[in-house]
């Protein structure tokens, strides 16, 4: 929301090798709170592990390439991604957040929005074939049904909750005051395997209607509670 992190690339070229070579190149240091896209990687410079640009020598059945975006601020957050249509139309381009493992298809459109649930967000771009995707993503969902602990906490006036979903199901998360009084309802329906990410403001709810203070909020899975925790609401 305060700048934008736009030298960043991926690339295939016959001069690029497995391990670092010439074409991997620095992302600059981040500059206060501002915020950065970069590659991680501590195989390749453990004092300065952040890239802005990751080659490889050939994309074969295809290639996952891991990213991070970082946002002190924690505000909404946008990805574009240009040159796609250089990427041979047979391959799907995909990308996954692993905050919300819903995934988002580049080709359709070239423009993510995000909300950042952490200081850092982690995300993969899948280009390949579409068994090759497939199989890349199927391995992004969760294997068992958990509920996070929400981020920011204590928080004020907004916080995210995630969940992990590992099979079609219905779903409710429930968010609710210490003495059991139901405050809002953030998702109630049928859900795909993968992980959520929703966000509780509760300007939505009326500020004058949600007090300080703890409040319980609560997975619940084709009808039985799967977890409950605790938040902190200060103001």
């Amino acid at each position: 929301d305060i700048n934008e992190d736009s030298e960043n690339h991926i690339a295939v070229s016959e001069k690029a090798r497995a391990s670092r070579d010439p074409l991997d190149t620095h992302e600059p240091p981040p500059f206060k709170d501002q915020g950065a896209l970069y590659f991680f990687r501590p195989d390749w410079d453990q004092e300065l592990p952040r890239f802005n640009q990751d080659a490889r020598n050939n994309l074969g059945e295809g290639q996952v390439w891991d990213f991070e975006v970082l946002k002190p601020r924690l505000s909404q957050g946008e990805i574009r991604f240009t040159s796609v249509q250089d990427i041979p139309i047979v391959n799907d381009v995909v990308l996954i957040n692993l905050s919300n493992t819903t995934p988002h298809d580049v080709r359709v459109n070239n423009t993510y929005s995000f909300r950042s649930v952490s200081t850092i967000t982690r995300l993969k771009l899948l280009v390949g074939t579409k068994s090759f995707v497939e199989e890349e993503r199927r391995k992004c969902i969760p294997s068992s049904f958990a509920l996070h602990q929400n981020y920011p906490n204590p928080f004020n006036p907004s916080t995210t909750i995630s969940f992990d979903i590992p099979q079609e199901s219905q779903v409710s998360v429930m968010i609710y005051t210490l003495l059991g009084q139901k405050v809002a309802t953030l998702v109630d329906g049928v859900l795909a395997p993968a992980t959520y990410s929703m966000v509780w403001d509760v300007r939505a709810n009326g500020a004058d209607q949600v007090a300080t203070g703890v409040y319980l909020y609560r997975l619940i899975v084709n009808g039985s509670v799967v977890s409950t925790k605790k938040m902190l609401l200060t103001k």
